[in-house]
């Protein structure tokens, strides 16, 4: 996502950091609404926090009756929603209500919208009412609660990964890196220049994946992190590794891929969250990421081919055309044409084949001989000019 946010609009940090304060000083709005964004992807993981800290408040509460309910929970009542929303707790004086995952109960359920609406506004109502509604009818189904005075509307959306389009060097300066600064901080470390830039590229810009690399960083004890430490770290994690086993095989870098296998059977793979991962299961993730990445790849080569700009391929194959992803692919792209992709393709299923008959136990060898059937020989120099 790349497209930045219009003028005097609060992003989701700004909308998040305002409210989290609050709830935790328990001065919460009437009623909070999360609903799904009318433009772009949700993301989750800010309302999943706040209504975490929401909770957490409440339990800590005496006198207080929280009803903390899931709408996708097969052990859902209606009935007991009715009964909480209409009459006074027999053993507080006070009710609050945390409603997640809501909309396939108000879909459901019919009345509970308007429940909920005669809840906020009567007196000796629930003090607070925090519900979440995902998916685009969520809107249509709220819409009289959307309506009400004392809703509080919170749409957030997937951080902006790139940079401002005034400043597309500055890429310590996007939603996601300023996001990756900002929890550094709160864990009582520092991202130095271009780390949270490059920690954005390699991890994405998904909230709950920056933390868990933030927190990677802070098991190894790593208080000052470096450009050069996201590297080393993703150059050993079992993600990262994945991806560039991967771009090799597709680029044809045999001496690459190699270079990779050695220092996985050296170390192994570990994931951002310190696990170690079985050589078997090593090899299901390396093959899996390659095929995954060569279908991917596959599909925006015959888009490019047949006219269609980098971006629209991108987006035609699913991929989010942000720049870290562009210039990954047009790297690719640029040592990959469609021969290359079926010799990976070809090898990809004899790698699998080899494993599952048995005939090659050692699955670190079978990757280092897809390694060697994917190597491509550079093209031969064109001839300047015949010498007379």
């Amino acid at each position: 996502m790349s497209s930045p946010r219009r003028k005097g609009r609060p992003g989701p940090i700004d909308e998040y950091q305002e409210l989290l304060p609050l709830i935790r000083e328990g001065k919460l709005p009437k009623l909070v609404l999360f609903l799904t964004p009318n433009f772009g992807e949700e993301e989750t993981w800010f309302s999943d926090q706040l209504m975490r800290a929401a909770r957490e408040w409440a339990l800590q509460q005496d006198g207080l009756d929280l009803m903390d309910v899931d709408g996708h929970s097969p052990d859902f009542s209606a009935d007991s929603m009715d009964a909480f929303l209409g009459s006074q707790s027999l053993f507080a004086g006070r009710q609050a209500l945390i409603f997640s995952r809501a909309t396939a109960a108000l879909k459901k359920y019919k009345r509970l919208a308007k429940a909920l609406l005669q809840a906020v506004e009567k007196e000796g109502g629930p003090e607070w009412i925090m519900l979440h509604a995902e998916g685009k009818q969520a809107s249509a189904l709220v819409k009289e609660l959307v309506a009400s005075k004392s809703a509080k509307v919170i749409r957030f959306r997937r951080l902006f990964v790139d940079p401002p389009p005034w400043n597309p060097a500055a890429v310590d300066q996007s939603e996601a890196a300023k996001f990756a600064i900002a929890h550094a901080n709160g864990l009582g470390m520092r991202l130095q220049n271009g780390a949270a830039g490059l920690l954005v590229e390699m991890s994405g810009g998904r909230p709950a994946d920056l933390m868990q690399s933030l927190q990677h960083f802070q098991l190894l004890n790593q208080l000052q992190v470096s450009v050069e430490d996201v590297r080393e770290v993703t150059a050993h994690s079992a993600e990262g590794s994945a991806r560039d086993y991967a771009d090799a095989l597709l680029t044809g870098d045999s001496a690459r891929a190699l270079q990779l296998l050695a220092k996985v059977r050296a170390r192994g793979l570990h994931s951002w969250d310190g696990r170690r991962i079985s050589p078997r299961d090593s090899f299901t993730m390396l093959i899996s990421t390659a095929i995954r990445e060569r279908r991917q790849t596959a599909v925006i080569r015959a888009a490019v081919d047949g006219g269609a700009t980098l971006e629209e391929a991108l987006k035609g194959s699913g991929a989010k055309p942000s720049m870290p992803v562009t210039k990954r692919m047009e790297r690719r792209l640029a040592l990959c044409p469609s021969s290359q992709l079926e010799a990976v393709l070809h090898g990809l299923r004899r790698a699998e084949h080899r494993l599952k008959t048995g005939a090659w136990r050692d699955s670190l060898r079978v990757l280092e001989q897809l390694a060697f059937e994917s190597y491509r020989k550079s093209a031969p120099p064109q001839t300047r000019g015949r010498r007379s």
